[in-house]
């Protein structure tokens, strides 16, 4: 028991806020395995965060480019955190909550959608996909660990 104790103790800030309604890293922890979620509207491209600049949000780890984005970030989270939790939204689509790879993006209506594939991608962005995505993820995240 004191070895528990002591591992958890010692936890970094990036494992201490860990969910999977949340996309981590499963080795770090970090929220889209350390990208920058700001920069996707910003910069138009993904780009990884730096540990210097952390939020915990929703039960993870989020690292950012500047101090600029983390307040960005904190101060409108829903308007730049990627729908679904930063699965790869052309799963989420049939109810499944797989990782995306964080460079395979688009932002649709004002919001960043990460995918698992090219064709993923390309398939995605048909009306009839979102809303099957959208409809799927309610009962999909209740279906996550806090």
């Amino acid at each position: 028991m004191a070895v528990v104790s002591a591992v958890t103790a010692f936890r970094t800030p990036a494992q201490a806020g860990q969910t999977e309604r949340v996309l981590v890293d499963p080795v770090s922890g970090v929220a889209i395995f350390g990208y920058d979620p700001v920069c996707y509207f910003l910069d138009g491209t993904p780009r990884a965060g730096l540990e210097a600049h952390e939020l915990v949000w929703a039960g993870a780890t989020w690292r950012f480019r500047s101090p600029g984005n983390l307040a960005a970030f904190q101060d409108a989270p829903d308007v730049y955190a990627p729908a679904f939790g930063g699965y790869a939204a052309e799963y989420v689509a049939n109810a499944r909550a797989v990782a995306s790879d964080p460079t395979l993006h688009a932002i649709l209506a004002d919001r960043l959608f990460l995918f698992r594939s090219i064709s993923g991608r390309a398939d995605f962005v048909t009306d009839e996909r979102r809303q099957a995505a959208e409809a799927a993820w309610p009962a999909l995240q209740a279906s996550l660990l806090p």
